[in-house]
């Protein structure tokens, strides 16, 4: 009897062991360094997005929220089932959305819910930033769906969204990654911003 438990229990303790292997080496995983777009690239890209409005504006002019500063008055983000949330490298790890089982609505993955109070009404730019390997943001709101894609984690990704503000009531949405591979792919989150136009 005393030899049968021993024999349970070390195979018990060996499984833990793997399962803490595992973990360790998801733990120790870096965060992608990204090849920065000039601030002309940036425009160029968001004035692509928002046609035939235009941005001539500077990035960094309005409140923005990422991983070191994920709240403000005017803007906050809860992110269910985070991965790595990394203040050193200012990201946040999404785990890809995938189904995990037969039925429609099963799915598995990283969901951000983000709140913006407009300080006053009018037109908003909404920029989210990303990166991963083939994978897509989808920033979800009263607009619909606006996407980008990055081929790779070096890839500066950007979702430019615009948002027409007729109240200062709260305005919340979310976003979400889907890889445009095979598997559940893996997004890194940079922050987003909000722009009055």
């Amino acid at each position: 009897m005393c030899i049968g438990c021993l024999v349970i229990f070390s195979a018990g303790f060996t499984q833990g062991r793997v399962s803490n292997k595992n973990l360790l080496s998801r733990q120790a995983q870096r965060t992608p360094v990204v090849k920065r777009l000039s601030e002309s690239q940036l425009r160029q890209r968001i004035n692509r997005d928002i046609s035939p409005r235009r941005f001539e504006g500077t990035l960094g002019t309005g409140p923005k929220i990422d991983a070191r500063t994920p709240w403000k008055p005017e803007a906050g983000i809860d992110v269910y089932h985070s991965g790595r949330w990394d203040t050193t490298y200012n990201s946040v790890f999404f785990t890809g959305i995938h189904s995990t089982g037969p039925s429609v609505g099963e799915w598995d993955g990283t969901v951000g819910y983000v709140s913006f109070k407009p300080p006053s009404t009018g037109t908003y730019l909404i920029v989210t930033r990303f990166t991963g390997y083939k994978i897509q943001c989808n920033v979800n709101g009263p607009w619909g769906t606006n996407s980008a894609t990055t081929n790779s984690t070096s890839d500066d990704g950007i979702v430019s969204t615009l948002y027409n503000a007729t109240s200062t009531n709260k305005l919340s949405f979310t976003f979400s990654f889907k890889t445009t591979a095979t598997g559940w792919g893996m997004g890194y989150w940079y922050g987003t911003e909000f722009i009055k136009l």
